[in-house]
């Protein structure tokens, strides 16, 4: 068996499974779409499962593997961040077959567009160089702009696509750009070579750091760093719940992943970018807080809670010069495995108490439903305990490996100032508690919960609970 197809089933069990979705529904018809789900959920489940096989497959390879031409690159912390990209496609299945069923909108295509965006993920993390980035990028953008527009009766929704499109191709224009200064002057797009090149070539590194400053600012947009985050409120308000939530985790995973291997492995002397970066951390915790202080709408507080998340995991990428790549590859996926499980099951259970259309997601419409629904609202709560990182939840874990790494680097004061941000985000989190357990009830009927509901709700509620026990070699 070639290693292309080993280490890399994973992908192609996802894009044979959303081949077979479109072709079941064009043969099937109406019998198509009804088992779409369990099809879709099948496959994920298969792919995760082989993903892990895979992971432990690279861990006895002993040493990171280069496939087609060393422009896919596996090794087992990428590995990791995959696993998170799966699971993170595999709730948003989870939670929107009632969500589907409630609106009337099944069909195949929605299912092959999230395998669309999860093949694009699975690209993303494993590129070695920076064409295979891009059309990684492009495959998971695409198709998430039009998961965003699913809804095509709902004016929202297509505000919520138009609003998404035209700052991602606007983003998309950047990093081409900054492609073509990189290439221009190194004459590669591989990571390492890059690296090299620049070495050997210390004069261009100030023209250099233009194209890496067009890449940066392209991605900035897609990770919502301030000031390229205006877009994100109006999306995720405007996209259906679940998909606001694979937006808010399943996305930035993957680009996360992509861009801390692009400045780990291809900048030199990267910590001379710490000053930029840490700008960005403090702009986008600070901004994402205080705007989500304001809100009254539950999706837009969740919005620019996700902007604050991605200050927080931006703290780490002061640590390079003194941090192991390992360690600080380990720290950022942690994190956004962990962020996956919490913001996932807190959208996916918005969607739920907001009913259909989704009218109910004001911090009101949850005055007393812990009364009526005592088993959803602590698992709401729970959600938004870890979303604060109390102990022992994932979220607490998650912001400490970040925090020690900058500690560790000697940057303490940031730190406190990512410990304070953590504070100030309890205020909003336990707002949503305190509305759901002490004012006053009211009538409410909500729809009867389905299996695959409550089963991603127990594996968020487990993820946060065990994740952070789990050791990952």
């Amino acid at each position: 068996m070639s290693k292309e197809f080993l280490f890399l089933l994973p992908l192609w069990i996802i894009i044979v499974g959303s081949l077979l979705i479109l072709i079941m529904e064009a043969i099937f018809k109406e019998f198509g779409r009804k088992i779409a789900f369990s099809f879709s959920f099948l496959i994920l489940l298969i792919a995760f499962l082989v993903q892990i096989f895979v992971y432990n497959s690279t861990l006895d390879y002993g040493k990171d593997i280069l496939l087609f031409y060393n422009t896919v690159k596996i090794t087992s912390l990428t590995n990791l961040f995959i696993l998170s990209s799966i699971f993170a496609v595999l709730l948003t299945v989870l939670f929107s077959e009632q969500y589907l069923i409630e609106h009337q909108s099944i069909t195949g295509e929605y299912y092959f567009l999230l395998f669309m965006v999860l093949a694009g993920m699975i690209n993303l993390i494993v590129a070695n160089e920076l064409l295979t980035f891009f059309v990684g990028l492009e495959l998971m953008s695409i198709a998430s702009y039009v998961l965003t527009g699913y809804y095509r009766v709902k004016e929202q929704s297509i505000e919520a696509a138009i609003k998404y499109y035209l700052p991602g191709v606007f983003s998309t224009g950047l990093i081409l750009m900054g492609i073509a200064f990189i290439y221009g002057i190194t004459g590669t797009t591989f990571f390492d070579q890059i690296s090299f090149s620049l070495t050997r070539k210390i004069h261009l590194q100030n023209a250099f750091y233009v194209g890496f400053l067009f890449l940066l600012s392209g991605v900035a947009f897609k990770l919502t760093f301030v000031p390229f985050h205006s877009y994100a409120p109006d999306v995720y308000q405007g996209a259906s719940a679940p998909i606001s939530g694979l937006l808010s985790t399943g996305i930035k995973v993957a680009v996360f992943a992509s861009f801390v291997r692009i400045y780990g492995e291809a900048i030199p002397l990267s910590a001379d970018w710490n000053d930029v970066f840490i700008t960005l951390s403090i702009l986008t915790m600070f901004v994402g807080n205080i705007m989500a202080l304001k809100q009254d709408n539950i999706k837009r507080m969740l919005a620019y809670s996700s902007i604050a998340h991605a200050g927080y995991i931006l703290v780490a990428f002061v640590s390079f010069k003194n941090a192991s790549l390992r360690d600080i590859y380990f720290s950022v996926g942690f994190y956004l495995f962990s962020y996956t499980f919490m913001t996932l099951g807190a959208f996916g259970l918005l969607g739920w108490f907001s009913r259909k259309d989704e009218k109910y997601t004001y911090l009101h419409d949850l005055s007393g439903i812990s009364k009526s629904y005592p088993w959803m609202s602590l698992a709401m709560a729970v959600f938004m305990f870890s979303l604060t990182g109390f102990p022992p939840t994932a979220g607490f874990f998650a912001k400490y490996y970040i925090f020690r790494l900058a500690i560790q680097s000697g940057y303490t004061w940031l730190a406190i100032v990512a410990i304070l941000n953590s504070f100030l985000s309890a205020y909003y989190y336990l707002r949503v508690i305190i509305y759901m357990i002490m004012n006053k009830e009211q009538e409410i009927a909500l729809s009867n919960l389905n299996n695959s509901f409550k089963i991603a709700v127990l594996l968020c509620i487990l993820g946060i609970f065990v994740l952070p026990f789990i050791a990952f070699p």
